[in-house]
């Protein structure tokens, strides 16, 4: 039977390898109006390769909404569709069969829990509507990874683990409680995307 580790590795190794080809095809390409609102962001770069993995694909008015706080069942679903390649909404809608409070993108947040990427509040709910601060998408990043240890305390554990394999140089942050925005996001998830999982270094 596969690990939990095996699955997320074997898939985000698909989607880097797509990643990788879609840059180089980036490079020769006029990016489409649909990101056009994120001109003059700081990560633009990011938004711009999330938006084309199909990750991260803005509101339907075309607005990517690059300065707006990330909501927290937004993160999962993003996470679910970077770490699986499946863009489809209709794996991921519907409700969750493990929060309550979870009434929409259910399936995507499932996944993040069945994965243990995620894990919720104590009071068994998922507040999905909350922002996600930058010390609790670094725990995420860390779980995707399969890096997480048993030794490993928050938030400072998992800062350390993120930033011994460079993590955390995507973006300018220096406070972990920093409620983040969809920008910082795109450049978190994208350089999750191109960590060499298989060399990084044991969590300390």
């Amino acid at each position: 039977r596969y690990s939990k580790i095996f699955i997320r590795r074997f898939y985000m190794k698909k989607i880097l390898s797509f990643a990788l080809a879609l840059v180089m095809m980036l490079g020769m390409l006029v990016i489409p109006s649909t990101v056009s609102a994120a001109t003059g962001s700081d990560y633009i770069n990011s938004i711009e390769l999330l938006n084309a993995l199909n990750v991260m694909v803005g509101y339907g008015d075309g607005n990517m909404g690059e300065n707006d706080n990330i909501q927290r069942y937004q993160m999962a679903l993003f996470f679910a569709r970077a770490l699986t390649g499946i863009t489809d909404n209709t794996n991921w809608a519907g409700k969750s069969k493990y929060f309550a409070d979870v009434t929409e993108w259910g399936g995507a947040v499932d996944m993040c829990k069945e994965l243990g990427i995620i894990i919720g509040y104590d009071d068994g709910l998922y507040h999905p509507a909350d922002g996600i601060r930058y010390q609790d998408a670094l725990v995420m990043i860390i779980r995707a990874l399969g890096m997480e240890t048993d030794k490993m305390a928050y938030p400072w554990g998992y800062y350390f683990a993120a930033r011994d394999i460079g993590i955390t140089t995507a973006i300018s942050l220096n406070t972990l409680p920093t409620t983040l925005i969809r920008g910082e996001t795109a450049a978190l998830i994208e350089k999750m995307l191109y960590t060499d999982y298989s060399t990084t270094a044991t969590p300390k």
